[in-house]
Order: structure tokens, then sequence, then C-alpha cells
């Protein structure tokens, strides 16, 4: 995996970046376990920040496309210039109202809690509709 997190360091813009994303997905116990599983298909990555697990999904092969919501411009900016020539997509989005486009998988890393209980039901709720629709 240190090659998949160089990998995807070097897609991002200066030293910082890169350090920071080396760190994140050496770190990160959430990159291995979704390795390990069969191919994603298309994700939809929900508080994606810099897209860092969602371009290392693709860059190593576990997933089709990759659609990122995330509220902080900034972060989705970074992530759909380190991602330039990828099957991916980012916008900014509140979770608490963006609608769900279709998918295959649902990442929801980190989100959850930083959310109160009534719109972590329903977010939750709104991921179950759109997959079952």
């Amino acid at each position: 995996m240190t090659r998949l997190a160089r990998a995807v360091a070097a897609r991002q813009a200066g030293r910082a970046a890169q350090g920071f994303a080396r760190g994140k997905l050496g770190a990160d116990p959430v990159l291995p376990a979704l390795l390990a599983l069969p191919p994603l298909g298309a994700v939809l990555d929900l508080g994606c920040g810099r897209g860092l697990l969602a371009m290392a999904l693709l860059l190593a092969g576990r997933a089709d496309t990759v659609t990122g919501f995330d509220l902080a411009a900034g972060k989705i900016a970074r992530a759909a210039a380190a991602a330039a020539g990828l099957p991916a997509r980012f916008a900014v989005a509140d979770l608490a109202t963006a609608p769900i486009p279709p998918c295959d998988a649902v990442l929801v890393i980190d989100v959850l809690s930083q959310m109160p209980h009534a719109t972590q039901r329903d977010l939750l709720g709104r991921i179950l509709a759109a997959r079952s629709a």
C-alpha cells in the first residue's frame, strides 16, 4: 500500500499536501479494508475531503468511477485538481440535503459523528432509499 499512497500523493499540489496524503493513507485502517473487498464499481464518497480515498480506490482498480461530495469548497477544488484525468467528479454539497446519485457503493467515512442524530438518520435513510430504487 505504500506504493499506492505515494501514487496518490504524487497527484497532490505541493509538498505539504503530498506529505499529508502519504501520512493519511499510510495510517488509515479504512483503505486496506476497502482494498480487501471485491471491486466496488461506481463509488459515492460522502464527506470525501481532498478525495484521497477515492483516488486510491481508482488507482488501485477497486472503483470504476467516483463521485465525491464535501461541504468544504477548498477541499473539493484540491480533489478535482488532483484527480484530473481520472473517472472522478467532486462537488460541493451539504450532506444534510444533497440528493444521493445512483452508485454501487457508498462511503461515509468520518462523517456521521459530525452530524446531529436526526441528520444522520435522514442521510442514512436517503442512502438506503437510493440504493433500493
